[in-house]
């Protein structure tokens, strides 16, 4: 494979896992405003509570997830790099901080009230259902799915009200609209590591590419992952989002997802600027 194809590749293994790294109900959050509450939650309550919204299993997949990606766009990877990228994406201490992260803003953001109420939601036979779908979409029979479903998008005629309900997610968790801003992040990185200025142009008309096309390729990402989910059911979680509450739970996945995604993008960005028998650089 040339090494214009395999930038392609490595663009799309990218893309896929920042699809699937954090499940459709992280994004980039908002800012809720007013002061911070201090509520006292125990690790044990928290760690309940990231169980049963899916941010646990999210958080154990990512680095096999970002290593997947990542050696999909570079096949041809030496074996010294490979050895250096299963050490960068099998850091335990990642992990660790990633849900330290999430225990903080917990305790600083939610009240006991909030807490008990996304508990009771995801908790919920609807809750359970769609995080269930969720996590099987990040199994590779998944992944495979979701992917063979955002190629062959332009071929498939999506139902006009559920492209309405999933639309309505989609910009209810700002999903695409993340996208979009990490996608300048890791254009941001491969700018300061790479002075092939042929391969960055690349690789800059591909991410604006995939940024005019990221709306419709979630909407045919989310068509697979919900595929079993009914139409209320889709519509209940939008309306659960769409509360304080449900903002709240968006904010507090931010500072996670965020870190995961620079992961990703470091991690990338080293085999895309790498010649081909070249030791990677290690992200600091």
């Amino acid at each position: 494979m040339t090494k214009k194809g395999r930038l392609r590749n490595g663009l799309a293994g990218l893309l896929l896992a920042l699809s699937l790294i954090a499940p459709l109900t992280a994004s980039a959050g908002v800012d809720m405003g007013g002061k911070a509450v201090t509520t006292v939650f125990s690790d044990a309550e928290i760690d309940q509570l990231m169980k049963v919204t899916g941010i646990e299993s999210s958080i154990a997949a990512a680095p096999a997830l970002v290593r997947a990606a990542v050696e999909r766009g570079q096949p041809d990877i030496s074996d010294d790099q490979r050895l250096q990228l299963a050490d960068v994406t099998n850091n335990g201490r990642i992990v660790d901080l990633l849900i330290e992260m999430v225990r903080n803003d917990v305790r600083t953001k939610l009240d006991v009230k909030s807490f008990k109420e996304i508990t009771e939601w995801f908790t919920s036979p609807t809750g359970k259902k769609l995080i269930a779908a969720e996590q099987n979409a990040a199994k590779p029979d998944g992944r495979e799915k979701m992917q063979k479903a955002m190629l062959n998008g332009a071929a498939t005629v999506l139902d006009f009200d559920r492209s309405r309900l999933l639309n309505d997610l989609d910009f209810a968790t700002r999903a695409s609209a993340t996208q979009k801003l990490t996608l300048d992040d890791f254009l941001a990185i491969l700018s300061v590591h790479t002075n092939n200025e042929q391969k960055f142009q690349e690789v800059q008309k591909s991410i604006l590419v995939a940024q005019r096309d990221m709306e419709n390729n979630m909407l045919y990402a989310m068509n697979s992952v919900y595929e079993e989910v009914t139409d209320d059911e889709i519509r209940a979680y939008v309306n659960f989002y769409r509360t304080p509450v449900g903002q709240k739970w968006v904010d507090i996945l931010r500072s996670a997802t965020r870190s995961l995604w620079r992961l990703v993008n470091e991690s990338s960005v080293n085999f895309l600027v790498a010649s081909e028998k070249a030791p990677m650089a290690v992200p600091r």
